[in-house]
């Protein structure tokens, strides 16, 4: 008879603690949403990252990718921390409501070069600076 358990995997003991945030609905994951961001999405550039984002209809809240390029970022650890405090600064930007939006942001060249804090702060004005554009109408007017 074989043993029971050993190699077995513990039930779970609850859902993760997502901070009153619903991860899926917060978060970007599936494929066709990046896609979409990629062909339709109006762009912002800063020094150290691209932003893409796309407005949605239909209401709900507002959403958020991200990607640490291991060219930009070598250690995974380094990276995985980078994402961390980026979505951390999304909630933070979330909390003072951003329309209902998808954005992605995507490192740049010049993201070697920078601290932590000045990769946050540029975080954060692109997604303000975003969110005005979508709630004034977004279109730019050519010249």
């Amino acid at each position: 008879a074989r043993r029971a358990g050993r190699h077995q995997r513990a039930p779970p003991q609850g859902a993760k603690k997502t901070f009153g945030l619903s991860r899926p609905a917060v978060f970007l994951a599936r494929r066709e949403d990046f896609l979409t961001l990629a062909r339709k999405g109006r762009r912002r550039a800063g020094v150290f990252w691209l932003l893409r984002y796309f407005p949605r209809r239909g209401g709900g809240c507002a959403r958020f990718g991200v990607s640490v390029s291991k060219r930009h970022l070598r250690p995974a650890s380094r990276r995985n921390r980078m994402r961390r405090v980026l979505r951390e600064a999304f909630r933070q930007c979330w909390a003072g409501e951003l329309p209902a939006c998808d954005f992605f942001l995507a490192s740049s060249a010049k993201f070697k070069k920078a601290d932590e804090e000045s990769l946050r702060a540029e975080c954060l004005r692109l997604l303000n600076e975003a969110g005005a554009a979508v709630v004034a109408g977004g279109r730019r007017r050519r010249r």
